[in-house]
């Protein structure tokens, strides 16, 4: 139980004081009111401080602090705080290169080559037969695909294909020459861009054609990404809309 008593009557030897007792538990401990007083005084002294520090640099109290700065301020972290997250989100192209490396890597250590899915093109364009699959093949593709989370990086870049514009498309194939051309000089073999239906330039299917320089079996995301940046600066100095 705890007991407190301020401004308690009590003698103290020679003459009686207002004293403070607090007890914990039946015991109490006494302190003089010139300690209070002293502590007070030093509380009141330190408050002036502060009050003379807040003159000097135009403050004079919290009120006087406008609510409109301190919403600012805090709109201001909120907006940083969601550029930080729009900055984090993957690319869509990048997740997609990701993922094909993070794939192919995890078919090769399961112990297989990966030639296509059974019923779709494979890498050389021929139908994958059922009874050309190796056992474990499909339980390999399963695990892969799980750990590389290749199919929502398929589904992400689909869609952000489908969302582009007809000025968009134009723009991306002004840059893919350039793109080529970085490609090629790094030890890349690629395919002749063509059309799809909406007339975006692509090198193969899902990026078959794209091969990595001798002696490198897996995509590598830095080189595409290294010249896709330069395919961009190109573009944003050298491309005019139809409009201008």
């Amino acid at each position: 139980m705890l007991l407190v008593c301020i401004s308690c009557a009590g003698d103290s030897g020679s003459g009686s004081s207002e004293e403070t007792i607090a007890g914990i538990q039946g015991g109490q401990q006494v302190v003089s009111q010139d300690i209070i007083e002293a502590a007070q005084a030093q509380r009141d002294n330190k408050s002036e401080t502060i009050e003379e520090i807040a003159e000097e640099v135009g403050v004079l109290s919290v009120e006087e602090v406008e609510v409109e700065e301190l919403v600012t301020e805090i709109e201001e972290e909120v907006e940083e705080e969601e550029i930080d997250v729009a900055t984090a989100e993957e690319d869509p192209l990048e997740g997609i290169l990701n993922a094909l490396s993070v794939f192919t890597t995890c078919i090769e250590e399961e112990g297989f080559e990966f030639v296509g899915v059974p019923g779709q093109p494979g890498p050389d364009g021929e139908i994958l037969s059922p009874e050309d699959i190796e056992s474990g093949y499909i339980e390999a593709l399963q695990k892969c695909a799980t750990q590389s989370n290749i199919l929502e990086s398929f589904q992400s870049y689909s869609d952000s294909q489908a969302n582009l514009t007809t000025e968009q498309i134009a723009e991306i194939n002004f840059g893919i020459p350039v793109f080529q051309e970085c490609m090629e000089r790094i030890g890349w073999e690629v395919e002749e861009p063509i059309p799809n239906e909406r007339g975006l330039l692509e090198f193969g299917q899902n990026g078959t054609g794209l091969t990595p320089p001798e002696g490198t079996d897996n995509l590598d995301p830095e080189d595409i990404s290294a010249c896709r940046n330069e395919a961009q600066t190109y573009t944003t100095e050298n491309y005019v809309t139809e409009e201008e």
